[in-house]
């Protein structure tokens, strides 16, 4: 489908590891989101087709995670990566008016996460 964004991400952390209070989670998901940021500043600079941020308001994702990056339960990653894109402004946020459907699936996703973001009418 025309308009789609395709970007790569760190493999998440689990959601449960991140509703416990500790310093090591904090940590680790900081790390994480620098990461993230560092990934997404290649993908505003690649030569071929740069990643535009703009919001979008109505969306589908694809999200593929990695089996050999990561050891999550397969839908336990996805708030932290919803909330990441929904932070770095490519989507309004996941509400039913905004988020139309999500995809999930294991498969080929080099740095641990590859989401594909959909416009919908």
């Amino acid at each position: 489908m025309s308009g789609a964004i395709e970007i790569d991400l760190p493999a998440p952390l689990s959601v449960n590891r991140l509703r416990r209070i500790d310093w090591t989670s904090k940590k680790a998901l900081a790390h994480w989101i620098a990461i993230a940021d560092h990934l997404i500043l290649e993908a505003k600079l690649r030569r071929e087709n740069p990643l535009k941020l703009q919001a979008l308001s109505r969306f589908a994702l694809e999200v593929t995670f990695s089996e050999e990056k990561s050891r999550l339960d397969l839908d336990n990653g996805l708030k932290l990566v919803i909330d990441y894109l929904h932070r770095i402004e490519l989507i309004e946020d996941d509400s039913p008016r905004h988020l139309r459907r999500i995809t999930v699936e294991w498969g080929h996703a080099p740095m641990g996460t590859r989401v594909k973001i959909i416009p919908c009418p």
